[in-house]
């Protein structure tokens, strides 16, 4: 870090500015090529078209769905670069799109909900997503680079004596720059739902991490030594979760079976688990016990209807598969991903129990009543136009969710699908009893 700080110093010489100079004139055609290349690239996998979808005599048909929307300088440029075709149409609309959703999404973080993120989403997650030995590792190069940093100059006398290994902290910039700066832009962002979006700062933190191997201590092991066992180490945490990796949590945020009271979503759960699922209710068929009903709730993307699971009843759901609405829920076997269990993924319930949810509920609660004791098609066709049951749908779900997670689930299809025994008291208290 020293001689950038030297370089505009007012004691330079004239050959530390020649120097410098010439970086900067060397730099600048680089980045130029480099943004040039890039241009081309996106151009090419666009097949070098300009139209995207079904056209209008304003583009592409898609734009309307931006109309109303609110404006800013992204959305300013967007239209500057359409109105000149400087890039292709589908890049565009999905970089329009991308504007509009960043500026608020569904996030969890340690029980707690929000629309707008946390600034210290990103390095939580971090600390509690990374390996206890790769921290370990961090931690030790940080305190050799540190003592290397700030020791006093050797003494002539001693110069002949065995130098300790150095560190070039200028070659170590380009690094701290990418991490700084990345996490930073991150730590700014509306969109908390993942340790991926985290995952470029990695390679700097494996480099900058790989200097303990010239560590030397007096009493303790060389740093070869430790770094070989902190690697070994490392490998041993990911193979006791594998292949459920995503649900990776160390020690210090409570293990894997705690991920998903701590983090959602890519960070535990991305809806990878339906094979688990299948598998799971093809061995349940097998007991040899009366047979309760099976209830999923799942947050993925996936789709349900391609998986051998008849006999399970939807309940509201990420996906976009058909279900039954039930009028009745029943005591039985309630399976959770994650996102719906802490109601993340719910469309009309999102985060904690509260006041307004209660009163919707009890209001719809009332009309989906009388449809129980009095079936009638014409109004429940009208119940369904009106996004009616949709609505009660969601809410009971959430209501149900927020009583189970006060406690801890019967069983683990894996660390993102879980399994609750529900009694019919525990029903009762969940759905009708006093608010959660």
């Amino acid at each position: 870090l020293r001689r950038p700080l030297t370089a505009v110093s007012p004691w330079n010489t004239s050959k530390d500015e020649h120097q410098l100079s010439r970086q900067i004139s060397l730099l600048l055609p680089s980045i130029f090529f480099a943004g040039l290349v890039a241009y081309i690239f996106l151009w090419a996998f666009f097949d070098f078209q300009y139209p995207f979808g079904e056209q209008t005599p304003n583009g592409s048909s898609l734009w309307h769905l931006f109309d109303g929307q609110r404006e800013g300088w992204v959305s300013r440029s967007i239209s500057i670069c359409r109105s000149h075709h400087l890039l292709p149409e589908h890049f565009l609309i999905d970089a329009r799109l991308i504007s509009i959703v960043v500026q608020s999404r569904h996030a969890f973080l340690l029980g707690h909900y929000s629309l707008l993120g946390w600034w210290y989403y990103f390095p939580t997650a971090w600390f509690f997503k990374t390996p206890l030995s790769f921290l370990t590792a961090l931690l030790a190069t940080l305190l050799f680079a540190a003592k290397r940093f700030f020791r006093k100059p050797t003494a002539a006398a001693d110069s002949r004596a065995p130098q300790p290994p150095s560190v070039n902290f200028y070659e170590l910039t380009p690094l701290a720059v990418l991490f700084c700066v990345y996490l930073a832009v991150a730590m700014c962002s509306h969109i908390n739902i993942g340790i991926r979006h985290l995952l470029p700062v990695y390679p700097a933190l494996f480099i900058f991490a790989g200097m303990l191997t010239r560590a030397r201590w007096r009493h303790w092991p060389s740093g070869t030594t430790l770094a070989t066992v902190l690697i070994a180490g490392s490998v041993i945490e990911i193979l006791s979760v594998f292949p459920q990796t995503m649900a990776y949590l160390n020690p210090l945020g409570g293990g894997p079976r705690n991920a998903w009271r701590v983090l959602a979503d890519s960070s535990c759960d991305w809806g990878q688990d339906l094979p688990a699922v299948e598998k799971w209710i093809a061995k349940w068929k097998a007991r040899p016990e009366p047979k309760s009903p099976i209830y999923f709730s799942y947050s993925g993307s996936g789709f349900v209807s391609v998986f051998d699971l008849n006999r399970v009843i939807l309940l509201p759901s990420k996906s976009d598969d058909p279900r039954v609405f039930q009028v009745t829920l029943r005591p039985g076997t309630y399976i959770f991903s994650p996102g719906m269990l802490q109601s993340i993924a719910n469309g009309t319930a999102f985060g904690p129990w509260c006041a307004e949810y209660e009163t919707a509920y009890q209001n719809l609660n009332v009309m989906v009543e009388q449809l129980r004791r009095q079936p009638d098609i014409a109004i429940f066709t009208q119940l369904k136009k009106t996004n009616t049951l949709k609505r009660f749908d969601d809410l009971r779900l959430a209501r149900l969710c927020s009583y189970l997670r006060r406690r801890e689930p019967d069983e683990y299809i894996s660390y993102g699908m879980l399994v609750y025994e529900v009694k019919k008291i525990e029903l009762d208290n969940a759905l009708h009893g006093p608010p959660p």
